[in-house]
């Protein structure tokens, strides 16, 4: 009797739960699913931005250098006195990131730097063979350097919440790296034949900074500081004569370097959002 009584129940509970769900309307239907599904996703957080960097950067130091080449043409020794310097670079860059969690973000980016000029005088004796040839001359020495790094930024205060937005004001730490590619043209008007000297190098950056959340279109106002490494230790240039030169400094012998490393400041205009 009572297994019959036990069998009897299970049937009516199964029944009840039978017409439980397939009572259910569309609507209900379609909200249950949407809600599941809504737990399932996880929003992540974005951000793309664009900032102005300012660098007082060491010294060049290319005042006395040599070119050798092939015995065609044995050395071109050359005196640059530069008026003003290379020191100071303004930067444009952007950059698109990715919150990892709520302190961490990774970013990719990339930077322009605006070309550096300095007015130099330039005297120049070549030696091919038996044959020496002495110029002097004005001309204008211009730099170029862009570059692509990624970074990650630790959020040591505020990070942004899962819509996308600062509580408040924001402290944040950060390392970048990336490769640069440099180009002076230190021979703009000696007609010469030489090339633009060209150079790669890796680079490496550690700041600070602070954000703030502005009331115009969810823009986050940011500024940072910190240092740059960054060193053009492998100079190239091409003469019409001689092919490749090798660029050396005249006290030494060492390669002729671009050191730009030095102290950097800068601003940024950033938007997080949500997707």
């Amino acid at each position: 009797m009572s297994k019959r009584f036990i069998l009897v129940m299970l049937v009516v509970f199964a029944a009840t739960i039978a017409v439980s769900a397939f009572g259910e309307t569309e609507d209900e239907i379609i909200a249950r699913y949407l809600k599941k599904a809504d737990k399932q996703h996880k929003n992540r957080i974005g951000f793309f931005a664009a900032n102005f960097a300012y660098g007082r950067l060491t010294g060049p130091g290319y005042e006395n250098f040599n070119f050798a080449s092939s015995s065609d043409l044995a050395t071109v020794n050359g005196l640059v006195n530069p008026h003003g310097g290379f020191w100071r670079s303004r930067e444009l860059g952007f950059r698109l990131g990715l919150m990892m969690t709520y302190r961490i973000a990774l970013n990719l980016g990339f930077e322009y730097w605006l070309p550096m000029n300095s007015d130099v005088d330039v005297d120049v004796t070549s030696i091919s063979g038996t044959l020496e040839t002495e110029a002097s001359y004005e001309s204008q020495s211009t730099i170029n350097v862009y570059g692509f790094n990624v970074g990650v930024d630790y959020y040591l205060l505020n990070g942004p919440n899962e819509i996308g937005e600062l509580p408040g004001l924001a402290l944040r730490i950060g390392l970048e790296g990336g490769l640069y590619v440099s180009n002076w043209d230190l021979w703009q008007e000696s007609g010469e034949g030489f090339e633009p000297m060209k150079g790669t190098s890796p680079g490496f950056a550690i700041h600070g900074g602070l954000e703030y959340p502005t009331q115009f279109l969810g823009m986050v106002l940011a500024a940072d500081a910190g240092y740059f490494f960054l060193n053009f230790n492998d100079l190239t240039s091409y003469n019409d004569v001689s092919g490749d030169l090798e660029l050396t400094c005249q006290e030494d012998g060492s390669d002729l370097q671009l050191d730009f490393s030095g102290l950097r400041g800068k601003i940024e205009l950033k938007r997080y959002f949500r997707w």
